[in-house]
């Protein structure tokens, strides 16, 4: 969608020491990207930051690939776990993904 966008005006790594992005329905496009269900509702960003700060133990896997996680083996903190929203960190860094339940706190 923003592939040939001048980075002046999209959100890019260079933005910040840290950039976190939580996609709810993209492929990850920077290290560090969080992907919480394929295919969810863009409208479901807010209420899935808003449970980070509240319950802050959503857990986020390691995945080498989108196809590794819909293959079911991105299950496990094998390399090292990240949180996701309020409390991601940039390390480790790489990309990361989660199932998340219906309904607030969205945990699975």
């Amino acid at each position: 969608m923003f592939e040939n966008v001048d980075i002046r005006v999209k959100l890019d790594k260079t933005d910040a020491a840290f950039v976190d992005i939580m996609h709810t329905d993209a492929e990850p496009l920077l290290k560090g990207d969080i992907v919480a269900n394929i295919q969810c509702s863009h409208e479901l960003a807010k209420p899935y930051f808003i449970a980070s700060i509240n319950d802050n133990d959503v857990l986020a896997y390691p995945c080498a690939s989108l196809d590794d996680y819909k293959a079911g083996r991105c299950t496990s903190c094998g390399s090292g776990c990240n949180h996701m929203g309020y409390k991601a960190t940039s390390s480790p860094s790489g990309m990361f993904v989660l199932n998340t339940g219906a309904t607030y706190p969205f945990k699975m």
